[in-house]
């Protein structure tokens, strides 16, 4: 991410997944809409996957600062460093809470954004508490179950990262009945699923390609 693409020598890149303050600019038809700026679609691609990326080229463009999620570390850390490239590590993974992203963007745009973003990034968070907070008013609370991965290999409580956003919502998260407290993301456990009886199942992955693939399995 190229922070002023007039200088070439200042700018940034970042493998990050949990800017979750796009997901408050759905509209009612249930598609991001994001607006990039024209010079973002000019940069160059970097290969990149859930715990891999292409650190060679990385290096290559003698970044300023790279931003990274700090799983990435333990593989990454030691070549950026020894590059003497900056890396601002940030919480990553399917165990981020709603709460941790929040103080984390603000963090993230209080750093490095100007201070009429930062105010837009906190009204955002603010909207979309307030319309959670309404929906509860709304509806009658419905029993569900987070199902994680394709095929379907863990559970998600309510401490995982979409089980802390449903929990803003009228759901009851049957996975905090069956695993302990401190648990986010931990194996499925099909009998107990089964045992509970959940009203409602949210199938995710960050590996499929579409709604039609979770469907499948």
């Amino acid at each position: 991410r190229k922070e002023h693409p007039e200088d070439a020598h200042d700018h940034s890149i970042r493998f990050i997944t949990s800017d979750y303050n796009e997901l408050f600019r759905i509209p009612d038809g249930g598609k991001v809409q994001i607006d990039y700026p024209d010079w973002v679609r000019e940069l160059p691609v970097i290969s990149t996957g859930m715990s891999d990326l292409d650190s060679e080229s990385v290096i290559s463009m003698q970044p300023d600062l790279v931003i990274m999620g700090v799983h990435l570390k333990e593989d990454y850390g030691q070549q950026f460093q020894d590059a003497g490239i900056p890396v601002y590590y940030t919480s990553e993974g399917p165990s981020i809470t709603y709460q941790e992203v929040k103080e984390e963007a603000i963090t993230l745009t209080e750093s490095f954004g100007t201070k009429e973003q930062l105010e837009k990034m906190k009204s955002d968070f603010a909207e979309v508490e307030q319309r959670a907070a309404d929906f509860r008013e709304k509806w009658d609370s419905k029993q569900m179950m987070i199902l994680f991965g394709a095929p379907p290999s863990y559970q998600q409580t309510s401490k995982g990262y979409l089980g802390s956003i449903l929990a803003m919502l009228p759901f009851e998260n049957m996975a905090d009945q069956v695993l302990s407290e401190d648990s986010r993301t931990a194996p499925l456990d099909l009998e107990s699923l089964l045992e509970v009886n959940p009203e409602i199942l949210f199938a995710i992955s960050p590996t499929a390609q579409s709604a039609e693939d979770l469907q499948a399995v």
